[in-house]
């Protein structure tokens, strides 16, 4: 991690976006993992 005074917002922005992208991935795991399940 960098810690960077003048870039605190910007960090707080790019964790935000990163946990956005990671819970959409999980979703997206969830979804084609259930949907395996309800196929098979």
């Amino acid at each position: 991690m960098f810690v960077k005074n003048e870039g605190l917002f910007g960090n707080r922005l790019l964790t935000a976006r990163y946990n956005y992208q990671m819970q959409e991935y999980s979703y997206y795991l969830e979804f084609v993992f259930c949907g395996r399940i309800g196929t098979v």
